[in-house]
């Protein structure tokens, strides 16, 4: 369909856009703060500072995209690379702070940014790229860019159209280049080094409904939309925009106008990037007129053709069809065109066209759209419907569309005046002079054809005209206007004379461009001009806005506290531990008076007065490296201010100041909670694998080893380890990695100490020695009990995630239960029972809870336990390990560990750890009879006993005894036995005793109600957070599987069933379905399932033919009666299998008469409850394949 005889008109504008930078920390010298300020001295690097600024609009609107985040970025964003006279890349600066000008009139975004760079080499300059709202890849890593040249390096930087084409705050990307310069600088005052002018690499689209207008003497464009009456503007479509951008321009005349900071063509990433098909922006349409700061697109080719002008205004399609649809342009919907249906939607298509000569004889042209341009899509006004559908519309022509383009560069225009066809710019348009005269510049720029001329002057005001750029001349170019005033004055004058006469063209003066006229202001004041200024030489050649006073202060040149470099000890004034600046001032005998923001340690003091309104003064402050903080810093900003008293004028400027304490400081782990500089037991394994330590620091450092001999002086315990050199140093902590040596297969060394020194390449802080131990321990599998050898020289590491493999597996058994209804389910919310998760900022401790050793000749705690070495290793987390190295003496000892994270440090988890005199040996049992395996590959020893199981029981038998456990238990508990024959201490060495807690002193204590138990039972959590706790004379110590009257209130329960053994492929419980995380069995062995103590008892009957001529030493107790018949023919263990049909779960027992008496089957007795303690005689583990010893030291 073909639309004729209505009308659509609409304006384009393009205006090029500018950046101001905002800092994303609000104090610029916090080292911690978003910025990251780390100001590191290095060897040939040193802190500079540039003035930033942007080219911005102004009149902001909020929308999606503030005016503030179009323009914004933060420190860590921004990377500023330098390039050298050859415009190959030579380093990367890091951006220290960001300061904005804080002038509420300052339309240009500027700022001062301090970095750390290097000094230039002598005949070289250095070229600083600054690249904005980038993000850091593998392929433009610093280290990969050496010998690039800067367009192999800009072409690596591009940026991908964010998701559905909506921007955040902060995420345009910009790019910016200073002038050559040359970095000559050492300590003290910061010197400046130019401006960078950031641009932003995207074009902005702007869509409206009669957006404001500007007329002769009227006020500027404030991107505001009047609307059009009837008309509501329902869709906006965006077409063929380009996917990815160059985040800088081809830096050649060709595409980029170096002088005006203006793009000429389109700068676009080779390979060609793939375009997208239509973005919906209709959703952030305002008011259903207006399309403000939501559409930021890259660059993109629009190459130029005709476009036919229609007979009614239309532009008709070109006669490409395939060409015109593969353009980027925009489809709008609107209501209300069609007068004879107000609500029926209608589509437009509008091409990005530039518009030449009058209207009726008007020509069009594509225009790309370039970086830094802004389009302003200007609907004027609506004659009739568009098209049905947005297909046809993207089809058919521009339907009775009249408009133009007008592009235009604001990069030095603080605002502009647009008529509907043609812009006017002013930078500045009032203008004040002082009691002497002097002269003042502005820039003009205008795209009228014919240029601007300046009209309405007073004869005491003269004025002159020269191009910007002496090689850009065209009546379109940008001028610099000068206005001069020589008369001296005694009494004030300004121009227009009356206030009211601001807007008069008769009786004021403008800059006239076509229709536009700019109204200009003049004043000239009877005052004098009082200005102050800060320098960093006496010149006054070099603005000061930053000084960085060392950390010795006052104590500079004291022993250890001086500065070196090329080996001479610089002096105080070089070193910047007393910083010389300048103040001038106009008039030059107006003394500046000065004060802080706040209280702060340095001192400034006047040092003279030099000629010329030049004052002169010294800063310092104190040593701060005295101070109990590793990094100490220390800022603030001074104001200076003169004020002339006859006129009150006065001026003032601000100077900044900071002092930061320079270290190095080594940790062991990465979260940097270990200091090495003070004893913590962190240790290291030789298991010949690269190992690292991490040093905090904010300056370069080196380290060197000093030694590293064993303890038994058999040799190193590192590998050779070079000079390590550190010239990026972080606060967050950086790798040393070495290598430590085997010890572990071949086991000579066992321990040493690595002895390193760290220095500062120029003396920044003290030398330091530190020592890392190194041992040849054994890295553990998960296990709850683990045996050591008295006396081994090897020790092992406990890894602490059994505490999450737990809450895993624990998760699953109640996941099951959780679905269960009634008194067949869980008494309570799943929630109620879930254990504790090691966290992996979890910084927790190791402790003893009990042992059974005590030494009291040893040095310390953990020795007079039993144990030569106890610590946490590995930092924090479950990726952490517990040290543990025995002592010489057999016997038990529980350790656990707490948490240093969840309110009131509860128990995570605890181990057992069995000393033994000589490691278990396993016996192969063969059957004699019953239903059992035809072999159990038995433990010698009781679990937790000191020796062998003997024939006989003798005044020590304790110590062949071992421990015994609660039904479902991970945790040991001494047998009656053995709790009257020896003592236990705490890990402080106190006497220590098990909480026999006498709950519940009817047995059926619950038995229908579960809440009737609360308190008297412990659920599986309160069990693990009290190793050392017993619930006896109670059927159930686990308060998860009450009520308990009747079998089928918990024989579903996986809680019940399988806290020793695993759910089984079969669904029957009294299968072997594995080893849990609750068998307190060591690594390799688990609790004997019921078949294999049926093989056990038909072997002991028929001891004659097995060989098993001693009955099994065993013992049950709950707290209120001891089976006295240790000896002889009775016997009772625990075995893994719950069964699903009694109170007790299935336990084995000999009868109570002579051999042959042996019971068939398991005695279900409710007599014999979980709440009673029972012996534990392991067998080997089936499921692992590992051979156990090789993880047992010797």
């Amino acid at each position: 369909m073909r639309i004729k005889h209505y009308t659509l008109i609409i304006a384009f504008l393009a205006i090029s856009m500018g950046i101001p930078l905002v800092q994303g920390c609000s104090d610029p010298f916090d080292e911690y703060g978003n910025g990251g300020t780390e100001m590191p001295v290095r060897d040939g690097w040193t802190s500079v500072s540039m003035s930033v600024e942007g080219l911005g609009l102004r009149n902001p609107l909020t929308r999606s995209l503030t005016p503030e985040g179009e323009n914004s970025t933060a420190a860590e964003r921004i990377r500023v690379l330098v390039f050298d006279k050859d415009n190959k890349f030579s380093y990367e600066a890091k951006v220290i702070s960001y300061i904005p000008s804080g002038d509420p009139a300052d339309k240009k975004g500027k700022g001062t940014m301090t970095l750390l760079a290097k000094n230039t080499p002598s005949g070289d300059t250095s070229t600083f790229v600054m690249l904005a709202n980038v993000t850091r890849s593998a392929n433009t890593d610093a280290d990969g860019l050496a010998g690039k040249t800067r367009e192999e390096v800009m072409q690596l930087f591009t940026f991908s159209m964010p998701d559905k084409g909506v921007w955040k705050d902060g995420e345009l990307p910009m790019w910016g280049v200073s002038d050559p310069v040359r970095v000559e600088h050492s300590a003290g005052a910061v010197p400046k080094l130019g401006t960078v002018y950031l641009v932003r690499a995207v074009a902005r689209v702007d869509v409206g409904l009669n957006l404001s207008n500007t007329s002769e003497g009227a006020s500027t464009f404030d991107e505001k939309a009047g609307g059009i009456e009837g008309i509501t503007l329902t869709k906006v479509f965006f077409y063929n925009t380009n996917t990815m951008g160059r985040v800088s321009p081809f830096e050649n005349g060709i595409y980029w106008d170096e002088a005006n900071r203006k793009a000429k063509q389109p700068s676009i990433p080779d390979p060609a990037p793939a375009v997208t098909g239509k973005i919906d922006r209709t959703s952030s349409i305002v008011d259903e007129k207006i399309l403000l700061r939501e559409v930021y697109v890259p660059e993109a080719v629009n190459v130029p053709t005709a476009a036919t002008q229609g007979g009614n205004g239309e532009t008709l399609p070109e006669n490409n069809t395939e060409n015109y649809l593969k353009r980027p342009y925009i489809v709008v919907g609107l209501t209300g065109a069609d007068k004879s249906r107000p609500d029926k939607e209608t589509f437009f298509r509008i091409d990005y066209l530039k518009r030449t000569g009058a209207e009726a004889d008007a020509t069009y042209e594509y225009l790309p759209l370039l970086r830094n341009h802004r389009y302003l899509v200007n609907i004027k006004a609506v004659g009739g419907p568009g098209f049905d559908t947005e297909e046809d519309a993207r089809k058919g022509p521009a339907a009775n569309i009249m408009y133009n383009v007008v592009v235009w560069n604001e990069s030095t225009m603080s605002d502009v005046l647009y008529d509907g066809q043609y812009m006017l710019g002013v930078s500045a348009d009032h203008f004040t002079f002082y009691r002497e005269g002097g002269s003042l510049t502005a820039k003009v720029q205008t795209s009228w054809p014919e240029g601007f001329t300046v009209e309405g002057l007073p004869a005491w005001i003269s004025y002159s005209i020269i191009p910007s750029d002496p090689d850009k001349t065209a009546p379109t170019d940008e001028k610099t206007v000068t206005f001069t005033v020589t008369e001296h004055v005694d009494a004030s004058r300004m121009w227009p004379e009356k206030p009211e006469d601001a807007q008069n063209a008769l009786k004021a003066a403008y800059v006239k461009a076509g229709r536009m006229k700019w109204f200009l202001g003049f004043e000239q004041s009877k005052d004098i001009n009082v200005t102050l200024q800060i320098f960093a030489d006496e010149a006054c050649s070099r603005p000061l806005e930053f000084i960085e006073v060392n950390q010795y202060g006052e104590s500079y040149g004291q022993a250890d506290k001086v500065i070196t470099k090329d080996g001479r000890t610089l002096t105080a004034e070089e070193a910047g531990a007393r910083v010389t600046f300048y103040v001038k001032t106009e008039p030059h005998d107006l003394e500046p008076v000065f004060h802080a923001e706040a209280a702060n340690p340095f001192k400034i003091e006047k040092a003279g007065q030099l000629a010329g309104g030049i004052w002169k003064y010294t800063v310092t402050a104190p040593d701060i490296t005295g101070n109990t903080e590793y990094f100490d810093n220390f800022n603030t900003t001074y104001t200076f201010t003169v004020t002339h008293v006859e006129t009150g004028r006065s001026a003032s400027g601000k100077l900044s100041l900071l002092q930061k304490e320079y270290n190095a400081i080594l940790f062991f782990d990465k979260f940097l909670h270990q200091s090495l500089l003070v004893s913590n037991n962190s240790i290291y394994l030789m298991d010949g694998k690269q190992k690292q330590y991490y040093v905090k620091a904010n300056s370069e450092y080196k380290i060197e080893l000093v030694s590293a001999l064993s303890d038994n002086n058999a040799g190193n315990v590192i590998e050779d380890f070079t000079l390590f050199y550190e010239k990026d140093p972080s606060l967050s902590g950086k790798p040393v990695p070495f290598i430590a040596v085997d010890d572990m297969a071949s086991p000579h060394l066992y321990s040493g100490k690595a002895k390193f020194k760290i220095y500062s390449p120029d003396g920044l802080f003290p030398e330091r020695e530190f020592e890392l131990e190194l041992v040849s321990g054994i890295v553990q599998p998960e296990a709850n009990t683990y045996m050591l050898k008295a006396g081994a020289k090897q020790g092992i590491f406990i890894p602490v995630s059994r505490v999450n493999t737990a809450y895993e597996y624990y998760n699953m058994l109640l996941e099951h239960d959780a679905v269960l209804s009634g008194k067949q389910g869980l008494p309570g919310s799943k929630s109620d029972f879930m254990l504790n998760k090691l966290d992996e900022d979890d910084d927790w401790k190791v402790n003893i809870v009990w042992t059974d050793i005590q030494k009291s000749d040893e040095q310390n705690d953990i020795e007079r336990a039993g144990l030569s070495e106890l610590s946490e290793q590995g930092g924090a987390g479950p990726g952490s390990y517990i040290y543990v190295k025995p002592g010489q003496t057999p016997g038990n000892v529980l350790i656990e560990i707490k948490s240093g994270k969840i309110k009131g440090n509860p128990t995570l988890w605890s181990w057992h750890i069995w000393i033994v005199d000589n490691y278990p040996t396993v016996l192969d049992v063969a059957s004699q009879g019953g239903e059992g395996p035809k072999m159990v590959h038995l433990m010698s020893h009781l679990l937790g006993a000191y020796e062998r199981v003997q024939s006989q029981y003798s005044a020590d038998a304790y110590r062949e005894f071992g421990m015994q456990y609660q039904w479902g238990r991970k945790d040991p508990f001494p047998a009656h036995d053995v709790r009257v024959n020896t003592n236990f201490y705490d890990g402080s060495g106190k006497l220590f005793d098990f909480l026999w807690e006498q709950r519940g002193n009817d047995v059926d204590y619950g038995r229908t109600d579960a809440q009737q138990a609360r308190g008297a039972a412990l659920t599986m959590k309160q069990s693990i957070e009290h190793p050392n706790a017993i619930v006896s004379h109670q059927s159930f110590w686990l308060y998860e599987c009450f009520p308990h009257g009747l079998v089928n209130y918990f024989n579903d329960r996986w809680v019940f069933l399988y806290p020793w053994n695993q759910p089984s492929l079969t669904g029957n419980p009294e299968e072997v379905g594995g080893k849990t995380v609750f068998d307190p069995s060591p690594y390799g062995f688990r609790i004997m399932s019921q078949k294999e103590a049926v093989t056990l008892r038909f072997a002991y009957f028929h001891a004659n033919r097995s060989g098993l001529s001693t009955p099994l030493p065993g013992s049950i107790y709950d707290g209120s009666f001891t089976d006295g018949k240790s000896g002889g023919n009775e016997v009772i263990f625990a075995v893994a299998q719950a069964r699903s049909d009694t109170h007790a779960g299935r336990y084995l027992l000999n009868s109570t008469g002579g051999p042959p008496g042996w019971a068939p089957t398991s005695n279900t007795s409710a007599v014999y409850r979980r709440c009673m303690t029972y012996s534990v005689r392991p067998v080997i583990d089936p499921d692992v394949q590992d051979d156990y010893k090789k993880y047992l030291p010797e």
